[in-house]
């Protein structure tokens, strides 16, 4: 099942050098995903999951180490969006 779903993902770029930059971007999302999240404590797990809507590209789902790093992230993250800036 899911590699039915990377071969229809890879099926959606036109070249090799377009499926290429769109991993760079989203290593360089990962990286800074991971450095801005690790400030809070010891990350176990991140998952990234796509959106379909305009208003909402993803969600970025990150799972401490424990409960108070978790909190400490919530307390400051909750309601904060993502700009790529």
């Amino acid at each position: 099942k899911i590699q039915g779903l990377q071969l229809r993902l890879l099926a959606d770029f036109n070249s090799q050098e377009e499926l290429l930059e769109a991993a760079k971007h989203f290593e360089d999302f990962y990286e800074e995903i991971f450095r801005e999240f690790s400030r809070y404590g010891e990350i176990l797990d991140i998952l990234v999951a796509d959106n379909i809507g305009d208003h909402m590209i993803g969600n970025v789902y990150v799972k401490f180490a424990t409960e108070e790093q978790a909190e400490a992230c919530f307390k400051d993250k909750n309601g904060k969006y993502y700009d790529n800036n």
